[in-house]
C-alpha cells in the first residue's frame, strides 16, 4: 500500500517486465574522427546470430556513449 497512491488516486502502472533481460558494455579506445564498427550477436550457443553496423563519431578529447537496444526475445551475447 503506497500513500502517495492513496492520496493521488491513481494507479501503479509499472511492470518489472519492462526492464532489459541483461545489459551489455565494452569500453573501446577508438581514433578520433568517423569510425564504422560491426556489432555481432550471438545466440545460445554462442553463434553469430546476427552482425549490426554501427557508426561512431568520435570527437578528440570527448567520452563518447554509443547505444543499441534489440527487442529480440531470448538473451544473446555480444563478441
Amino acid at each position: 500500500f503506497s500513500i502517495l497512491g492513496a492520496v493521488t488516486e491513481q494507479a501503479d502502472t509499472r511492470n518489472w517486465q519492462t526492464l532489459p533481460h541483461s545489459i551489455h558494455y565494452a569500453r573501446m579506445p577508438l581514433p578520433a574522427g568517423e569510425n564504422n564498427l560491426e556489432l555481432e550477436l550471438l545466440n545460445a550457443a554462442q553463434q553469430a546470430a546476427r552482425r549490426v553496423p554501427l557508426e561512431v563519431t568520435i570527437n578528440a578529447g570527448r567520452t563518447t556513449f554509443r547505444n543499441f537496444h534489440t527487442l529480440d526475445a531470448k538473451p544473446m551475447g555480444v563478441r
